[in-house]
């Protein structure tokens, strides 16, 4: 009977102290957590989804005019520069008129040189329009010529006359106004026929001038019946096209996605815009499949669009970060570059704020629902 008492006493005794120990230690846990939540800080994060982008837009390709494809290179996955020639037009039509025009300021040029030898009385031309040309003026010329030749002669025979009498003073005035008249008509034959020349030269310069004007603008043209490359960077979404197919203004060809320097891109609630400012710190944590893990990719916002964008109907403002580091890492070491299309979710860190600021925050929000705070937040 001593001993169960003896064994009854213990065992209270023993669970008296157990009792006491885990109390003592949850208080001290309590007390430290309290002393730790004012110093304790954490960064207050609004997170978004978003994806790697190159820096430069993506640029469509259209032709310039309708018409048929001479030949192209325009094939999906090909590495273009800026300024490569991508696809050829047919261009017969531009190049038949410059040979007519070519060969019409031929024409010109020989009649010019031809008109210049008659005025300068040099060598006979050479075209049979100006030889023909000259050839009648100096018929005309000798005839006249020939005219002057008999009046002159009948011109001395009144003045003689004249001198002794036999005529009267009208008729011999007659004779030599006559005479006069013939030697105006001599000279205004070679000055019309030189004024007629000087006409055509001018005439033709000027005519030189304006075809020489026309071939450049056609050759200006040339340019329409090519596709060139705008930006450096690989084709994509080509249409597959080739000689002999007929394309016209309208007609997407394909694209250029540039190469270069990478961004990330993601875009943002309105009601979190007014805690992000250009320069906000920003983690990147990319997708995965699950069997990888690495770590933070951090970067800043380097640009923030003014303007609301609508993103399947809903508003958002876009946000662009800088990549200085294209690369991410993982937990074995191992790196891998960035590509265009990785997707990932961006915590925009909006400052610091320690543990019991947090939980008075909630606590408020508890027991005044209706103050609301704009964004959601989370710790990381």
């Amino acid at each position: 009977m001593e001993q169960l008492e003896d064994s009854t006493l213990d065992l209270i005794y023993t669970r008296r102290v157990r009792t006491f120990i885990p109390g003592y230690v949850v208080i001290f846990i309590v007390l430290g957590i309290a002393i730790l939540l004012p110093v304790v800080k954490v960064d207050v994060v609004t997170s978004s989804r978003g994806m790697i982008r190159p820096l430069l837009e993506p640029r469509e390709l259209f032709p310039a005019i309708s018409g048929i494809v001479d030949s192209t290179i325009l094939l999906n996955n090909i590495v273009v520069e800026s300024g490569d020639t991508l696809l050829w037009i047919h261009c017969d039509g531009p190049h038949s008129k410059i040979e007519g025009l070519r060969d019409q300021i031929q024409n010109n040029d020989a009649s010019i040189k031809d008109i210049q030898f008659i005025l300068d009385g040099e060598d006979p031309p050479l075209t049979t329009r100006y030889q023909q040309s000259i050839r009648n003026h100096r018929a005309a010329l000798s005839h006249l010529t020939i005219q002057k030749a008999f009046i002159e002669d009948e011109y001395n025979t009144a003045r003689i006359l004249y001198q002794e009498d036999v005529i009267s003073p009208h008729e011999f005035e007659k004779a030599r106004s006559t005479l006069r008249i013939i030697q105006a008509e001599e000279l205004d034959l070679s000055e019309s026929y030189k004024n007629i020349l000087e006409d055509e030269l001018y005439r033709l310069k000027k005519e030189n001038k304006r075809l020489l004007d026309e071939i450049k603008m056609i050759q200006s043209s040339f340019k329409e019946y090519i596709v060139i490359a705008p930006i450096s960077g690989t084709l994509y979404n080509c249409r597959g096209l080739t000689p002999g197919s007929v394309i016209h203004p309208s007609l997407s060809l394909g694209k250029v996605s540039p190469l270069g320097q990478l961004v990330a891109e993601c875009y943002l609630d309105p009601g979190k815009i007014l805690v992000v400012k250009t320069g906000t710190k920003v983690k990147l944590r990319f997708d995965d499949p699950g069997f990888r893990s690495h770590h933070h990719l951090e970067t800043v916002v380097d640009l923030l669009d003014g303007e609301v964008s609508l993103i399947n109907g809903v508003p958002a403002y876009r946000i662009r970060c800088t990549l200085k580091n294209a690369q991410i890492t993982y937990a074995d070491g191992s790196t891998e570059s960035l590509r265009k299309g990785m997707t990932f979710t961006a915590n925009f860190i909006l400052f610091r704020r320690s543990l019991a600021a947090l939980i008075l925050e909630k606590a408020n929000l508890w027991v005044n629902p209706s103050k609301t705070v704009s964004g959601d937040e989370k710790e990381s």
